[in-house]
């Protein structure tokens, strides 16, 4: 920790001495439109973000008669014990005309009018419809990892446009909660400063609170609840499926090579569609790029595939779902048969690799694991950082609490199955099994299945 003060005027007796950090005065000064803060529970996050909407609330905004502030939780109980109450003492009665038992205060409605015509509304955000419509001048959000994705953009920030308005999203970096995988991304895109005009700011609660509660806190909870809690880390989420992963070890930057075959892994899932492109070198693979489409068809897909890499000199090698060869995402033919019949990939010497019935997806996990590390701690399968949702994918696929089922949703998921249709086509997990077995692939020049014995349990 660096004490360095964040002072304030005393508006009321509430305005206390806030906790001393550098990152505190750092997100105060910013004048990033979007500035997040993923920090440990109890560091100061919230008190912190309540206070500057406070003190913004007094801003000259040309143009703008009646500026508009909102601060927002996930449900309206959560917003309303949260926020407003210590909204009401940051607030100090002279700047409400009439006081705060007038009619500029609606304990109802949770607003607050203050005589410069500028209004602060506490609402939960599980019923957007509350505030849409409508400009906003400034907005906190907290607890953004219980908050649905989709939200902020389709919301929030279409509201901040009328008059360049800022937001603020704070929350615990937690691993489970139905927006973490969302904020965590948002929080990724903007430390590596692929967001425009954002900020990230982020200070561990044990910075900030008494060391003899931070080391009973370490003593009694589980690693990763003190990571995540204290420690204002992102960590894996509990019962994670891909828990070889690692970004430190596993993403390095990965390069296209123009005079090897491109391996395509297919998730044919229409919204969003997931294609993920490595190379094999002898052993290893990496991914150097991924496709993301959302409310697309197969035809889309190869469209945009051939607009990056139309150039590619070193052939194709396509890998997806087997089921894919009967279920369609376009209106006339299946998905393999409309790469089978591309001709421009026909001429760029494609071929179709797939086994002949669905494999199990566990099996289709732990080749992935194994290639991730194996268990000579041997890291073979490389991602290059600019694929974020497949990363996004292997830091949080997880499984239902206390069972063995994925836990799907519709965002994720799709694009580390498509990198699992490779994987587990080439390097499946083998068993010493009697009696053969038959895997299936459409090869060289015809479309047509070559049957041979499986070397392993597929």
């Amino acid at each position: 920790m660096v004490a360095t003060d964040t002072p304030y005027d005393p508006l009321t007796p509430r305005w206390t001495p806030l906790y001393k950090h550098e990152q505190q005065a750092a997100m105060r000064a910013s004048s990033a439109q979007v500035r997040v803060m993923p920090c440990g529970r109890r560091s100061g996050k919230s008190e912190l973000a309540k206070r500057h909407l406070v003190e913004r609330m007094l801003d000259v905004i040309p143009g703008c008669v009646r500026p508009r502030y909102v601060y927002g939780g996930p449900t309206q109980d959560q917003a309303r014990d949260i926020a407003w109450q210590d909204l009401l003492d940051l607030i100090p009665d002279r700047w409400i005309i009439g006081g705060k038992n007038g009619s500029n205060v609606s304990y109802s409605r949770l607003e607050i009018q203050i005589a410069n015509g500028a209004s602060l509304r506490v609402v939960g955000l599980d019923k957007p419809h509350r505030i849409e419509g409508k400009y906003l001048n400034g907005f906190v959000g907290d607890e953004w990892s219980d908050v649905r994705p989709g939200t902020f953009d389709r919301v929030i920030r279409p509201m901040l446009g009328d008059y360049h308005g800022w937001a603020i999203l704070c929350g615990v970096p937690k691993r489970q909660g139905v927006g973490a995988r969302w904020y965590r991304n948002l929080c990724t895109q903007i430390t590596a400063g692929s967001y425009p005009d954002a900020a990230h700011f982020s200070w561990p609660a044990s910075d900030v609170l008494d060391p003899a509660e931070v080391a009973k806190a370490r003593e009694t909870m589980a690693p990763k609840d003190f990571a995540e809690q204290y420690e204002a880390q992102w960590v894996n989420a509990g019962g994670g499926i891909y828990y070889a992963f690692s970004r430190e070890f596993n993403c390095p930057p990965c390069s296209h090579r123009d005079n090897m075959p491109i391996l395509v892994g297919s998730d044919f899932n229409v919204d969003p569609m997931c294609w993920v492109l490595a190379h094999r070198i002898g052993e290893d693979l990496e991914v150097f790029d991924e496709l993301i489409l959302h409310d697309s068809n197969t035809p889309h897909a190869l469209n945009e595939l051939w607009r990056r890499w139309g150039h590619h000199q070193g052939g194709w090698q396509f890998y997806g779902d087997p089921s894919s060869r009967a279920r369609k995402t376009a209106a006339t033919q299946s998905d393999y048969a409309h790469i089978w019949n591309d001709q421009r990939f026909q001429k760029a010497r494609r071929t179709l690799h797939y086994l002949s019935g669905p494999a199990p997806v566990e099996d289709r996990y732990s080749a992935v694991n194994a290639r991730l590390c194996n268990a000579d701690e041997t890291r073979r399968l490389f991602i290059d950082p600019r694929c974020t949702t497949l990363i996004e994918d292997l830091e949080t696929c997880s499984y239902r609490e206390g069972t063995r089922e994925p836990a799907f949703d519709k965002e994720h998921f799709h694009a580390s199955d498509a990198l699992g249709y490779i994987v587990h086509r080439i390097w499946p997990i083998r068993f010493n099994v009697g009696g053969g077995g038959m895997q299936s692939v459409i090869v060289g020049g015809g479309p047509k299945e070559c049957m041979r014995p499986a070397l392993g349990l597929v």
